[in-house]
């Protein structure tokens, strides 16, 4: 066993690791799998950014256990802290959800299966009172991301890169004057905050939703927005057009168990969409002038070029959304 991540379990009072193996494709922390005689955590390193939510997601998570809903739970160190802190980073160690974890898109039945799920998740929520310790910086702000774009295609007008993605920037600015100013006046509720696939933990044979996982982004938002970024995630083909057969199902699913939900709510789901494709092109855009936000995907020459096909790929899915778009409303209607 790798003697630093041994020193680390240490602190935690589960008894003595049988074995630890890296875990996840995830981007922002190193992640184990860990078994003891006792049971199977996983264990992650996070960076001071993150710290700050472990209050928020061990409240979270004990108050969807009480509401009867599957969770990973936080282990606290034997001195009883949230996380345990070395070498200006801090681990923290969860309960392991066993079971099924699905990459890329999800077939129909899954779709509504997990889509149910995440309609009972919402509902247990819908009391969750508390106020949040912490809040991403700038996520989900589309007026932020549209300012920060605007000031980094300015800032480049004599680069090479002003050739490439000033249309990029013409297109996103038309765009953003058509964006839904309702949703900004709805209620905000305790919401997930990332709902793509791969944080839906199904069972063995990946049929059945059994848990969702990756808690950092909890927070109050708006439904639309995270139910548009599901949809916009579940439903987002290679080809960047929107299956509207999983779109279909994944809204049949929630609605048959998220009973709360407004006719407003309902109505801006597919506006909420539109929303967040287009902050993603927003940022990934800017990030193509600055190349120093997203990580560099070595199949890719540079992060600027990598983050100007990103762009192009969001806004192709947009111009799909476009083109079905009436078909689409009317599953909202």
């Amino acid at each position: 066993m790798n003697p630093e991540i041994e020193a680390i379990l240490a602190a935690f009072p589960i008894g003595t690791a049988s074995s630890t193996e890296p875990y996840g494709k995830g981007r922002l922390h190193s992640t184990y799998h860990v078994r003891t005689a006792d049971g199977e955590y996983i264990l992650q390193k996070i960076g001071p950014l993150f710290n700050p939510a472990m209050k928020d997601i061990d409240s979270v998570t004990k108050h969807l256990e009480a509401k009867g809903i599957r969770t990973a739970r936080v282990i606290p160190t034997r001195e009883g802290a949230l996380s345990y802190g070395k070498d200006g980073g801090y681990w923290r160690l969860m309960t392991f959800i066993p079971g099924a974890t699905i990459e890329g898109n999800p077939s129909v039945p899954q779709a509504e299966n997990a889509s149910a799920f995440i309609g009972m998740f919402h509902t247990a929520l819908l009391d969750y009172e508390k106020s949040f310790a912490y809040h991403l910086p700038g996520y989900r702000d589309t007026p932020l991301a549209i300012s920060h774009l605007r000031e980094a295609d300015a800032a480049h007008e004599t680069s090479e890169k002003y050739a490439v993605c000033h249309p990029l920037v013409v297109e996103i600015l038309g765009r953003a004057k058509k964006l839904s100013a309702e949703i900004a006046t709805l209620p905000k509720r305790t919401l997930h905050g990332d709902l793509k696939l791969n944080n839906l933990r199904f069972d063995a044979d990946g049929t059945h939703a059994i848990a969702l996982i990756d808690f950092d982004t909890l927070g109050r938002y708006t439904l639309p927005l995270e139910i548009g970024d599901m949809l916009r995630s579940w439903c987002t083909t290679p080809s960047y057009t929107l299956d509207l057969s999983v779109w279909q199902t994944s809204i049949r699913g929630y609605r048959s168990e998220a009973h709360f939900v407004t006719a407003d709510e309902w109505r801006l789901i597919p506006d909420g969409l539109a929303e967040i494709t287009l902050s993603l092109a927003a940022r990934y855009c800017a990030d193509a002038y600055e190349e120093k936000y997203f990580a560099h995907d070595p199949a890719y020459v540079s992060l600027f070029e990598q983050n100007a096909e990103r762009t192009k790929r969001y806004l192709a899915v947009l111009t799909d959304f476009d083109r079905n778009e009436e078909s689409i409303r009317t599953m909202h209607a």
